[in-house]
């Protein structure tokens, strides 16, 4: 909390507190705030003394009323984002990073922070993409590089097909998921690397869906294709396969990672 030229009552509002004396300190505050009820500043160590109180709801309601009045203040952020992880709401704080990076208080501490806290929820996904926003505002690879590494190979491991390297969707996938690109024309390396995925994702229809269609299903399979290509398949190919994307959206990575988190949800569940 901070003291800067208040009210009389908002100042003693703020010393109680301090003392610990967090009931008497909440009527001194929302004296002030009848007459203030658009202090960023006087909502925002409100909505703290709130959350000492254990009346969370309250505090939320006052944080949110404290960023809306002056969304520059940056203590009111702060507040909340602490509030949010206390309480376990780690995707409602992370929601506010992007402000906190706009205002320059963002930090590799509270990322991994988060981070640590969504893998605590088993959240493999949201966890790594708090790692790689650790990697855009600080020099700390060598200690997060491991950690993503770790949680990668936790993940299901993806193969693609007819996608290389210099492919967007496949770099985005390779910085998230143990990743490998099938290059060969030999069928001994398309039976290991089907063998080896959880998640086989095809770019289109061709021979080499075809031949890993044909052997034993142990993955999960993902396809890019028009409608008109499923038109002359067998009901037993069309059967094997898990997820079809439209070639109208192969390029719209948000909605290819929404097909990786789906199916990476479906295989957690079965171990």
């Amino acid at each position: 909390m901070s003291i800067k030229s208040q009210s009389k009552t908002y100042i003693k509002g703020l010393e109680l507190a301090e003392q610990g004396h967090h009931a008497e300190s909440l009527e001194y505050m929302q004296r002030h705030l009848e007459d203030n009820p658009n202090d960023a500043e006087a909502l925002s160590d409100t909505g703290a003394v709130l959350y000492c109180l254990g009346q969370t709801d309250q505090a939320v309601e006052h944080l949110k009323k404290a960023i809306t009045a002056d969304k520059d203040y940056a203590e009111s952020y702060w507040n909340l984002v602490e509030v949010y992880l206390n309480d376990g709401q780690i995707h409602h704080a992370s929601e506010l990073y992007d402000d906190m990076e706009r205002l320059g208080i963002l930090n590799s501490d509270l990322t991994i922070r988060t981070a640590n806290h969504f893998l605590e929820q088993s959240d493999k996904g949201s966890a790594i993409e708090m790692m790689l926003k650790t990697l855009e505002i600080s020099d700390c690879r060598e200690l997060i590089g491991p950690m993503i590494e770790v949680v990668k190979s936790k993940r299901p491991k993806i193969a693609f097909f007819g996608i290389g390297p210099g492919d967007a969707f496949y770099g985005f996938a390779s910085e998230r998921f143990m990743t490998e690109s099938f290059l060969s024309k030999q069928s001994e390396e398309l039976a290991d690397l089907i063998n080896w995925c959880d998640i086989a994702w095809f770019g289109s229809w061709d021979e080499t869906l075809d031949r890993a269609l044909a052997l034993p299903k142990v993955c999960r399979i993902v396809v890019a294709a028009d409608s008109s290509d499923k038109e002359s398949k067998s009901a037993e190919s069309l059967d094997k396969i898990d997820k079809f994307v439209d070639n109208s959206q192969s390029s719209d990575i948000p909605f290819l990672n929404g097909v990786l988190l789906e199916l990476e949800k479906t295989i957690d569940d079965m171990q």
